[in-house]
């Protein structure tokens, strides 16, 4: 079984936050097989919004974090109203559903299908995986896009496919330069510099956070 297979690793994970960042990534991890996530829970009865940039060492690692991290921290906002600050729920598969089942969410439904869709992903070669997690996103993305709750989770194979996703198709990028303090060339050169030289790669994720936050 693939160890991101299993809810020990992310327990493990989040007692030490820092075992996702990229710099943190073993050796002989090769930098061109890593995967950028942005997850965000946006709650506007409650005021929260809850975003995050992280990145992992391949698409399963990613998988792993959406399946035992973000999508039960995610389901666990919906199904207690709001509740913050937000948790997560760390625990197998079969028991989160359990867990849905006895809730009395509307949303227990498409809740359970969701997981149950994104554990079949398990079997699919990494090539395949992120084409059918990608899907995933667009439609979970569209389906919480709820009037008092959004909840969104997007995975990118490379950093220029952030330059491109936050810049392409913006009819004010000057508006976007200005929010992220950088012009949309030098966003471009950053991206391509991250494969290449170690400074970028380890203040990669931070400037993501802290400049660019959510993308919606």
């Amino acid at each position: 079984m693939n160890k991101y297979h299993n809810y020990y690793y992310w327990e493990h994970a989040l007692e030490n936050r820092d075992v996702f960042r990229l710099n943190n990534f073993e050796k002989s991890v090769s930098i061109e097989k890593s995967m950028f996530v942005n997850t965000a829970i946006i709650d506007y009865d409650c005021k929260l919004l809850d975003n995050d940039w992280s990145c992992y060492m391949d698409t399963k690692a990613a998988l792993g974090f959406f399946q035992y991290v973000y999508i039960p921290m995610a389901f666990f906002h919906v199904i207690n109203k709001g509740r913050t600050p937000v948790s997560v729920p760390v625990c197998s598969t079969d028991e989160y559903i359990k867990y849905i089942d006895k809730s009395s969410s509307e949303y227990r439904k498409i809740m359970k299908s969701q997981i149950v869709e994104i554990e079949s992903f398990w079997k699919l070669e990494n090539d395949s995986c992120i084409v059918h997690l990608s899907d995933f996103c667009k439609r979970f993305n569209s389906f919480w896009n709820r009037e008092n709750v959004i909840l969104n989770m997007s995975i990118y194979g490379n950093a220029l496919e952030i330059a491109e996703n936050l810049m392409d198709g913006q009819e004010f990028q000057e508006v976007v330069e200005e929010d992220i303090g950088i012009t949309r060339d030098q966003l471009f050169d950053v991206c391509m510099r991250f494969y290449r030289e170690k400074i970028i790669q380890r203040t990669f994720i931070e400037f993501l956070n802290n400049r660019v936050g959510c993308i919606i």
